[in-house]
């Protein structure tokens, strides 16, 4: 509940897996489940621990610069251009901060001139990058905090009905479950028949995912 949010050691954000439909006009794959998760993590909270991490860090060096070196996941453009993303939208109140939540959403560039203006060398171009920009989102509100992000997928077996995206989905999960993330935690909410609890086939097969959780299918009874 969100009176008791702060007793919390990780800030939890519901994204809801319903209406997946590669058959339709939207997002698709991976980018469909990273858009709800921006969606859910919203640009306040965003602003807000980037202004916390301004307090916190010292030195010479610029806002970004200083977020740079401490993200984690990526290669340098991606750490790089997360920075000034993050520094140039989401720290001062700006009347228009669309060129920054679109990079971050891996949406469509309108102003792209704008963001490489900005220091914008990497654009949101794979399942992958989208990933490894919410780790390091995970990695910062740690920082400020000491506090995790806890995403709980709901309503997870409308996923039953990826087809085109099954490596992709898959391995951003496998990414997220890796050893190498201790900032962003998950937990996967769906329906069975009342029977039998059934992961959706894209999470499920390779069992790669589910092992790396230190869990096996016959103790989740699948």
């Amino acid at each position: 509940c969100e009176k008791g949010i702060n007793n919390y050691s990780a800030y939890p954000f519901k994204v809801s897996a319903a209406a997946y439909d590669e058959g339709g006009p939207g997002d698709i794959g991976w980018k469909f489940l990273h858009g709800r998760i921006l969606d859910e993590i919203g640009s306040d909270f965003l602003k807000l621990n980037v202004r916390k991490f301004d307090k916190l860090h010292e030195g010479e060096e610029s806002l970004a610069e200083a977020m740079g070196k401490v993200f984690k996941f990526g290669d340098t453009n991606l750490k790089s251009s997360l920075s000034n993303i993050l520094s140039t939208y989401f720290f001062r109140d700006m009347q228009n901060i669309m060129p920054g939540w679109e990079w971050l959403k891996g949406d469509k560039i309108r102003s792209r001139d704008v963001l490489e203006q900005n220091g914008v060398t990497k654009f949101l171009n794979s399942a992958n990058d989208m990933v490894q920009v919410v780790l390091n989102i995970g990695v910062l509100v740690r920082k400020v905090s000491g506090k995790g992000i806890l995403l709980l997928f709901d309503e997870l077996q409308a996923l039953e009905n990826v087809e085109k995206r099954t490596t992709e989905i898959h391995h951003a999960f496998l990414q997220m479950a890796d050893h190498s993330n201790s900032d962003v935690g998950f937990v996967w909410g769906y329906q069975g028949d009342g029977q039998q609890t059934e992961l959706p086939s894209v999470i499920q097969s390779p069992d790669d995912i589910i092992s790396r959780l230190g869990v096996s299918t016959q103790s989740l009874g699948i």
